[in-house]
């Protein structure tokens, strides 16, 4: 959804996104081929409702996937809203019919579909919504709660200098962390280390220089991803990163990721409501609350579709 992003440099050679989207697509045509037995020249590819608010980037990104399955082998290409998969393959379980919402919540959307399903009567999609949530922005709560670690709060030096708020913005997703490796970063800790500081704020700058410079965001995020999710069985988990001068040991509480996801809560149940109010239906009208992905697996979302519909009419779909 960055309309800025172009691709990505692998040692000597620089990936535009659809050439990266194609070395997926490559090795999934060459199995469905091998399972088929025949050319498999034609693909509808799944895409979120909604990649942005702005109408261009949208344009932009189907555009790139287009061009990706091009680059792939595929001749004819189509596309169909992610939702519509979940919808079809329930339709085709349940045997009555049915006024289905469909909460699919995955690491980078939440898609929301109203669809009348089942019986003998093909489906009949009302209404699709996209909300611009997703589970890596609930990761990046809990990285904004470790930057304690990194420099957040922090004042430097005599003149109280306080720690730069960019470079904590690049700390937000371990896609912009390398960033910080850049010269102008590197340099701006050099000075700042280069004042009287106290041996804990001494640390904290060779934390940052460390996690930049040998490329330690991936493995940071991965211990966040599995405390997310040990929180959607647990009521308390430990996150511990040590590496060097990163010292992170962390007892992360389901009451407090809860606390640093309130907002994210109330945008979901935001759609939620203006989908209803589009198609003027009230929640008591839906027979089945639907939720599928991963991201649907946290808690805090599960009781607010309970909230919404009633916790009876809630189910799960792998």
């Amino acid at each position: 959804r960055d309309p800025y992003y172009d691709g990505t440099r692998i040692f000597d050679r620089f990936y535009t996104l659809d050439q990266l989207i194609a070395v997926f697509l490559v090795q999934m045509k060459a199995q469905a081929e091998a399972v088929m037995g025949e050319a498999c020249d034609d693909v509808v590819m799944g895409r979120p409702v909604k990649f942005s608010d702005e109408a261009h980037v949208n344009v932009r990104a189907e555009e790139i996937l287009y061009k990706g399955a091009r680059l792939a082998g595929f001749k004819h290409i189509t596309f169909a809203e992610e939702p519509l998969g979940v919808t079809y393959l329930e339709h085709i379980r349940s045997p009555k019919r049915e006024l289905v919402f469909v909460f699919d919540f995955g690491g980078g959307t939440l898609d929301l579909t109203l669809a009348e399903i089942g019986g003998d009567t093909p489906p009949n999609v009302i209404a699709t919504r996209g909300v611009l949530l997703g589970g890596d922005d609930l990761d990046k709560r809990i990285m904004q709660y470790l930057q304690k670690y990194f420099g957040k709060d922090v004042v430097i030096g005599r003149e109280k200098i306080p720690f730069p708020y960019d470079m904590l913005e690049l700390l937000e997703s371990w896609q912009t962390m390398p960033e910080l490796s850049k010269p102008q970063y590197m340099q701006r800790i050099k000075e700042f280390q280069e004042k009287p500081l106290p041996t804990r704020i001494r640390k904290i700058l060779s934390a940052v220089e460390t996690l930049a410079k040998e490329n330690l965001g991936y493995s940071l995020f991965r211990q966040i991803e599995n405390a997310k999710r040990d929180l959607s069985t647990h009521d308390s988990t430990q996150l511990r990163f040590i590496h060097g001068d990163i010292q992170i040991d962390e007892t992360l509480t389901r009451d407090r990721f809860e606390r640093l996801i309130e907002g994210d809560v109330q945008k979901a149940r935001e759609g939620i409501e203006l989908l209803l109010r589009d198609v003027n239906i009230s929640a008591d009208k839906i027979d089945v609350a639907l939720r599928t992905g991963g991201s649907s697996l946290v808690p805090a979302f599960a009781k607010l579709l309970a909230d919404v519909f009633g916790e009876h009419k809630l189910r799960s779909l792998d």
